[in-house]
């Protein structure tokens, strides 16, 4: 991904931690094969943040979900579902703010586990 050159910091209320992973992300409602790519830059317990192409619009309180192919190294994959809290955009491409959201209670310890626990 060409438009992917450098993770920017924000000022975050949760603890965060820095990853690089890719996979598609669209609109939570929409077929996988209409979604576009995106890296996972940093992640916490409740929350992402994605970049996207800066030609892909996200408008805050839609819904979204993420296909992440690998989680670093490994082969395991991930599907991921919130709900976009802000968007940005800049040189490097837009960065879209997603708040997790949580099927089930196994759900969202499977993402404490893998993120941290967040505040």
């Amino acid at each position: 991904m060409a438009w992917l050159r450098r993770a920017t910091k924000e000022r975050r209320d949760s603890e965060r931690v820095d990853v690089v992973w890719t996979g598609r992300c669209g609109p939570g409602r929409t077929p996988e094969w209409e979604w576009g790519e995106c890296a996972l830059v940093d992640t916490s317990a409740h929350g992402v943040r994605l970049l996207v192409a800066p030609t892909t619009r996200y408008r805050v309180g839609a819904d979204v979900a993420i296909a992440v192919e690998r989680l670093g190294d490994t082969s395991v994959g991930l599907r991921l579902h919130g709900r976009v809290r802000h968007v940005r955009t800049d040189d490097d491409g837009t960065h879209v703010g997603v708040d997790l959201t949580f099927a089930t209670p196994q759900e969202q310890r499977t993402a404490e586990m893998l993120f941290g626990s967040g505040h």
